[in-house]
């Protein structure tokens, strides 16, 4: 028994945008790229007007690979062994790009006299 694709593509580690799926200017992620094979091609190119090509190289499988991302933006990652390829998108976002979401319930805890809120500790008379 053989599975339908030769190779699987998964990312690792890096700090992941929740309900995005981007990830954080310098927190990107590790490829890794499973298959039989000891090695696959690997091709990393922007998305956008000059579609630059970042990395194309043959590389070692089933091992975390650090790639050099050059900063925010859209990246196609696209592996291949023999003559058959898979293909993601990775969006990398710089801090400045995140939106701070207001709480819309804040929740607490309170122990004894004490209301618990996150980090913000105060007596239940004050936390009203």
């Amino acid at each position: 028994m053989r599975p339908l694709a030769s190779i699987g593509m998964h990312f690792e580690g890096g700090m992941r945008v929740p309900k995005i799926g981007a990830w954080l200017e310098n927190y990107e992620p590790k490829v890794i790229l499973a298959a039989f094979d000891e090695r696959a091609h690997l091709r990393i190119q922007t998305i956008g007007k000059d579609g630059n090509i970042l990395l194309e190289k043959d590389v070692p499988t089933n091992t975390p690979l650090t790639i050099p991302w050059p900063g925010p933006g859209d990246y196609f990652v696209e592996a291949s062994v023999g003559a058959k390829p898979t293909a993601k998108i990775v969006q990398i976002l710089s801090w400045s790009q995140l939106m701070i979401v207001p709480v819309e319930q804040p929740e607490s805890i309170r122990v004894g006299e004490w209301d618990i809120s996150g980090a913000l500790i105060r007596l239940v008379n004050e936390a009203k």
